[in-house]
């Protein structure tokens, strides 16, 4: 007679078997490259069970070493430049500015164009008077005694052709010399308007053909055209930079290159 294998140990050996060897495979898998397969597998899932064991052994890539190459340096220019007292003191808080008029043409063009308007002025030259003062001129005059009509003209400026005044004086009776120089000083007058390019100045025009008194100031320019108190056929025209406030002295000082600091040798070539 004969004895037939207990079934159920053969199957749970098997089946034993079978977990050992598929977990052994899939470990296998799971811990390669380095855990790669594992640590994706817990990242989709989010487990964090074992994170700490995951991360410990990760290495961590080396940076590569790059040479940088060290240029010499440049020797230092040292310039000792010498500064006036109140370029150390402490600026104000506030330093508040106004807008400002300069001439928009040189003090040499400006009498060149008053020669092409007819008018035989000097040519632009220093001053004999003042050798920081370049000018141009004209004086003319005609009759005598209470007939006498005179024109009298300068400018005046610097020696780079910056414009500082023009002065106009004139004696005109009611003569043929006095209206001959009439119509010279109003054709005088429109083309010193006309080339300040300061247009708001030219609502001085028509009064001034009147003989009329008028004054204009705007952003520290002024035009003045008066009688003389003691003969009402002498005349005054004055036009030129009258910058009468702090605002307006400050923001001319600025831009006043006379009075910049000179530029060291050592930095007039860099740029």
């Amino acid at each position: 007679m004969s004895i037939a294998p207990p079934r159920k140990k053969s199957r749970a050996v098997f089946w034993i078997s079978t977990i050992i060897i598929g977990t052994a495979i899939l470990a296998t898998v799971l811990l390669a490259n380095d855990k790669r397969n594992l640590r994706t597998l817990t990242q989709y899932y989010h487990i964090t069970w074992f994170d700490s064991w995951l991360h410990q052994d990760v290495p961590v890539a080396a940076k590569p070493v790059v040479a940088v190459r060290t240029k010499p340096r440049l020797a230092q220019v040292q310039a000792q430049i010498p500064l006036p007292e109140h370029a150390f003191d402490k600026a104000p808080s506030t330093m508040p500015v106004s807008f400002i008029r300069t001439w928009k043409i040189s003090g040499e063009d400006l009498c060149a164009k008053l020669a092409d308007a007819g008018l035989p002025v000097s040519k632009w030259k220093q001053s004999g008077f003042d050798t920081g003062t370049f000018e141009c001129s004209y004086e003319a005059q005609n009759g005598k005694g209470d007939n006498e009509a005179s024109f009298f003209i300068i400018v005046r400026g610097t020696e780079t052709g910056e414009l500082a005044n023009v002065r106009l004086k004139v004696i005109l009776p009611d003569t043929d010399g006095g209206r001959a120089f009439r119509d010279k000083f109003v054709n005088t007058v429109t083309t010193l308007v006309t080339e300040s390019q300061w247009p708001d100045f030219q609502a001085a025009l028509e009064p001034i053909g009147r003989l009329e008194n008028v004054t204009l100031a705007a952003f520290g320019a002024k035009l003045t055209f008066s009688h003389e108190f003691e003969d009402a056929r002498r005349f005054n025209f004055v036009l030129d930079l009258e910058r009468t406030t702090a605002e307006q002295r400050r923001a001319g000082d600025y831009f006043d290159t006379s009075k910049w600091l000179p530029v060291p040798p050592q930095a007039a070539n860099i740029r």
